[in-house]
């Protein structure tokens, strides 16, 4: 099929991006319009923070019948908004309607259903795990903490009132362990991973968790224990949604390298 071919022109408008999206949202939260969609809501917020610029393939995600965009914002006002821009000649486009790529979002779509679906489990086993517990908290979601004129944000944020740690911020890390290219992208996340914490301020009465699906990238990020230059209470979880429990707990760094009486364990 003959369709336009797009290019980047590099005048990428947050505050225009995020207007559209937020119209597109209409009554829902961001949250549940990247679910309806089959991204994951930490992509959103993250598109909204600066972090991450919106990709063509988020961008027919968001418009897609399945998403129900409403205020009639289609794909062609947020590609423009994101400053994507066809040159009126009639191309075959990497991203056509053929037959590969559309398996090619097919995969994506599936992928990111997947990555949606394990965190919202994940969120409920650890929720369960504290009260099994008889720990007190509350959740407030998401974290997200000023830093040098940028915001940082976690996925979970929990408040705990009768521990020594008194926040608890988590990040959910889902790896497809079918896919060939899987533990490259391992790799990847985890540089991903640490670069923020660099950004991330520590704090002795906060604890940093990434939870993370396959045992073998769990056992990758596990590999960076006393290994990490993040000063704080750092873990990495292993979350089985198949037995529905936190397999296995492993700490990377404390705030005081001696000092492991804040540590507090699920598994």
């Amino acid at each position: 099929m003959v369709v336009k071919r797009y290019y980047d022109k590099g005048n990428y408008d947050k505050q225009k991006v995020m207007e559209l999206i937020e119209l597109a949202a209409g009554d829902r939260s961001l949250r549940q319009y990247a679910t309806d969609a089959g991204l994951s809501p930490g992509h959103l917020y993250r598109v909204k923070s600066g972090d991450y610029k919106l990709t063509p393939g988020a961008i027919r995600q968001l418009t897609s019948e399945e998403a129900n965009p409403q205020d009639n914002i289609g794909f062609e006002d947020l590609m423009n908004a994101a400053g994507y821009q066809d040159d009126n000649q009639e191309q075959v486009m990497i991203l056509s309607e053929d037959e590969r790529p559309r398996d090619t979002r097919h995969r994506k779509s599936e992928y990111e259903k997947n990555e949606t679906a394990f965190r919202n489990i994940a969120e409920g086993i650890i929720l369960k795990s504290l009260l099994k517990k008889e720990m007190e908290f509350t959740n407030s979601s998401e974290a997200i903490e000023q830093s040098n004129n940028h915001k940082i944000r976690y996925d979970m944020c929990l408040k705990l009132k009768k521990e020594e740690i008194k926040e608890w911020w988590i990040e959910f890390k889902f790896l497809d362990s079918a896919r060939k290219s899987s533990r490259m992208m391992g790799r990847r996340i985890i540089n991903m991973i640490f670069g923020r914490l660099l950004s991330t301020p520590s704090k002795k009465t906060r604890k940093i968790s990434i939870a993370v699906n396959d045992p073998v990238f769990f056992d990758q990020i596990s590999e960076y224990k006393n290994q990490t230059s993040y000063r704080g209470e750092l873990s990495v979880m292993l979350i089985d949604t198949d037995n529905f429990k936190v397999e296995k707990e492993v700490y990377l760094s404390h705030f005081d390298e001696n000092d492991k009486s804040m540590e507090i364990k699920l598994s």
